[in-house]
């Protein structure tokens, strides 16, 4: 069942331009997160968790990040982070 959760493949096209685009905020953490350079654990980019994507998710800890920028200040936008 975690393989339907996990990175849908319905979403990888999705994953591989936020991955190609990223913010300046999501460029800086992932130069300090990447290579185990995060006391030796793994994290992942715009890793799939069922309908969402987040920006870095540790699997051994289950750790999600999101890095919120400008787009979030938008209303619509609060709304729906709201719902989530």
């Amino acid at each position: 069942m975690l393989e339907a959760f996990n990175n849908r493949k319905n979403l990888k096209g999705l994953r591989r331009s936020l991955r190609n685009s990223p913010t300046r905020a999501e460029s800086e953490m992932w130069h300090g997160l990447r290579s185990n350079r995060a006391g030796g654990y793994k994290f992942r980019r715009q890793h799939s968790l069922g309908s969402f994507i987040a920006d870095f998710y540790c699997p051994s800890v289950k750790l999600v990040v999101e890095i919120d920028g400008a787009t979030h200040d938008d209303p619509q936008i609060k709304q729906r982070d709201i719902k989530r």
